[in-house]
């Protein structure tokens, strides 16, 4: 079937996921002319657990994927999990900690969510891309009662100027990450500086922090 054929029929959900009438499907092989059911991606790396990225790729054999869209599958299953009739609703409240912007690697939430308490990212919840103003992806975490929400865009240090409406609402910690930081890089922030984060946090002492290697989470405001 060909993409333009089925366009007024797709939305993207995350990655290369589309939804195709009542299915998620990859979008896959030259401009995205076939596609690939995400159950059959899912079932693979349930069966493979350990195995990277690339490794599960060369176990399905799928012409067109790429481990950016095994990846795209392993969100899925952290945010929503396998079984594609019934995803998971968000945590409860008192368990949302970490929510990260788009400047920062959609997979680190799996990670962090072990080492540091749940997390997500905004292309799980439907909010990535250019049309999604910092002012909506704020408003969403404090309506949601994440604790923190993580960021590498500087823009969002204004966006704390901005005073919510409903006094009982609790607007998340802002953690801007200074640095260009991979899966792995990320996580080993977190986890070194895990103990000034938590305190920061817990105590209420600050707005916002500045975390690096260096400083690690240094207070703004």
């Amino acid at each position: 079937m060909m993409a333009k054929k089925m366009a007024g029929q797709t939305r993207k959900t995350m990655g290369r996921i589309h939804r195709i009438e009542d299915g998620l499907h990859f979008m896959v092989g030259d401009q995205q002319k076939r596609n690939v059911p995400l159950a059959q991606v899912i079932e693979a790396i349930n069966d493979n657990p350990d195995m990277s990225n690339k490794d599960i790729l060369s176990v399905i054999q799928i012409r067109g994927l790429k481990p950016a869209d095994i990846e795209a599958a392993r969100l899925y299953i952290h945010r929503f999990g396998s079984d594609l009739a019934n995803p998971l609703d968000l945590p409860e409240p008192s368990q949302r900690v970490l929510m990260l912007d788009e400047c920062t690697p959609p997979l680190a939430t799996v990670p962090l969510s072990k080492a540091f308490g749940w997390s997500t990212h905004v292309e799980a919840e439907g909010l990535a891309g250019k049309k999604t103003p910092d002012i909506q992806i704020w408003e969403y975490a404090t309506d949601q009662n994440f604790a923190a929400l993580v960021t590498r865009d500087r823009d969002f240090l204004g966006v704390l100027k901005y005073e919510p409406p409903r006094s009982e609402r609790v607007a998340p910690f802002l953690i801007y990450v200074t640095e260009n930081v991979s899966v792995d890089g990320l996580v080993g922030l977190f986890t070194q500086h895990a103990g000034e984060i938590g305190h920061i946090m817990r105590e209420n002492l600050h707005k916002v922090c500045s975390l690096s290697a260096g400083n690690g989470c240094h207070p703004l405001f």
